[in-house]
């Protein structure tokens, strides 16, 4: 068995890297990556981890979940919190979640979630207009109430009333800190010990539960049901077992479904429309090229919005600076050879999408906003390097309904309205799960 990676030494202390870690994720894992030509070994108190920057060992990562399992340091923390759904998941239980969940996101059902899309994205474009009017507007937090409107419609229609709304909202809110204030403190404990902040964690996912199992009561009922993501989980048999999903597995599915279809799509759209605002001339381009597809009788459809090269090149180009999940996490199964390197079994291998779509020896002018390079074609390198929504058997089951979203929002956005920033403005990094705007994404937004 060849050797393990070198050992990354610096900031080194008894607790291994645990505190540089914990105090700037972000760019420690960017020291590792750029002095890392492949893979390098650190550790987080007794976890022996290893960073692995090299793109064909992050494909092969992708290529073999039955060794680099879905787990680790943060993945372990999270499913503590959000259950057992479908990111979360391993093995056999996995792949029949996958299966039954395929049937949320098939094109007809894309299709009426882009209605959704639509009035919800529209709706988000006049309130930017009537709220900036007279001092810049935080567009971010808007479409963190946006986006968790669609899901909530998008996943159960009208069956919510806007009480439990808001009791869905905190109950993601407070695990999402909870998962990140674990992390930050290397809180490992489990959640039915007795402090306060269990207590309180308990709480609100109990809150949530019985706001899921009503509605399912609910839609059990309906002699007609309506054509909502839980509907379908609901109805769908899965074709191998014969066997129907249970209600708490639906829980877990719809936790994890609300984590990802809010506030990382929220952070994603937020950094595109500041990327826009930064950039004028690419945003008179894509206004150009929306009002001659509008004029020839384009359509919001999924075949429509096809039909925007640079609208999707700017989404993709957003997804590159700024991924919805920067950092991941595996568990390796077995001992296994990776590359160069024999990686032990029991470690949590780190990679990170931010870094590898920003490596300058991949990407040219990694750190500037050019849409460009998606319409010019990648190279095979950096075509491994970019994994924003993840990639092979673990690919988001999600991606089309995230992107078909941000496209509605930039096709709704530049036929209303002209942006701009408020002089010196810089957002900064609020680093979680995703990249959160640190000062909120501030904008002026004039109707035209």
């Amino acid at each position: 068995m060849p050797a393990r990676p070198p050992q990354f030494k610096e900031g080194k202390t008894l607790l291994g890297h645990v505190g540089p870690f914990s105090k700037d994720p972000l760019n420690f894992l960017g020291k590792l990556h750029s002095q890392s030509e492949d893979s390098l070994s650190f550790r987080l108190a007794i976890v022996p981890a290893v960073y692995v920057s090299k793109p064909e060992d992050i494909k092969e990562i992708f290529r073999r979940p039955q060794i680099f399992t879905k787990g680790g340091l943060l993945v372990d923390q999270a499913r503590k919190i959000l259950g057992n759904g479908l990111p979360m998941s391993n093995g056999t239980f996995w792949a029949r979640q996958r299966r039954i969940l395929s049937n949320s996101f098939r094109a007809q059902m894309l299709q009426s979630y882009i209605e959704i899309f639509d009035q919800r994205t529209n709706q988000a474009v006049n309130r930017w207009i009537e709220k900036s009017t007279s001092k810049p507007y935080d567009i971010f937090q808007d479409l963190a109430r946006t986006t968790m409107d669609v899901s909530v419609e998008a996943l159960f229609g009208a069956s919510v009333s806007s009480d439990e709304q808001e009791t869905i909202l905190a109950s993601i809110d407070h695990s999402l800190i909870e998962i990140n204030r674990r992390l930050a403190k290397g809180d490992i404990f489990p959640l039915w010990l007795p402090t306060k902040a269990n207590a309180k964690l308990r709480r609100a996912i109990g809150e949530f539960r019985d706001i899921i199992l009503r509605v399912i009561e609910e839609k059990n009922r309906q002699a007609d049901p309506d054509y909502t993501i839980i509907n379908l989980l609901l109805a769908t048999k899965d074709e191998e077992t014969g066997q129907y999903m249970k209600p708490e597995q639906i829980i877990d599915e719809i936790r994890s479904f609300f984590v990802a279809g809010s506030e990382t799509s929220a952070s994603t759209m937020a950094w595109t429309v500041y990327e826009l605002a930064r950039n004028p001339e690419v945003y008179q381009k894509v206004e150009e090229e929306v009002n001659e597809w509008w004029t020839k009788g384009g359509e919001m459809n999924i075949h429509g919005l096809m039909e925007l090269p640079l609208v999707n090149a700017v989404v993709k180009e957003a997804m590159r600076l700024y991924p919805a999940v920067w950092i991941q996490t595996r568990a390796v199964s077995e001992t296994t050879k990776l590359g160069q390197y024999s990686i032990p079994k029991g470690a949590s291998v780190f990679f990170s999408a931010y870094w590898s779509q920003r490596d300058p020896n991949i990407w040219n002018d990694p750190n500037n906003f050019y849409p460009e390079r998606f319409l010019n074609g990648l190279t095979t390198e950096q075509e491994m390097a970019y994994f924003p929504f993840s990639t092979g058997p673990r690919k988001c089951i999600g991606y089309r309904f995230a992107k078909l979203e941000m496209v509605t929002l930039l096709v709704n956005l530049v036929r209303k309205a002209t942006i701009s920033l408020p002089e010196g403005f810089e957002p900064g990094f609020n680093v979680q799960g995703s990249l959160i705007p640190e000062k909120g994404i501030l904008m002026h937004v004039r109707e035209k």
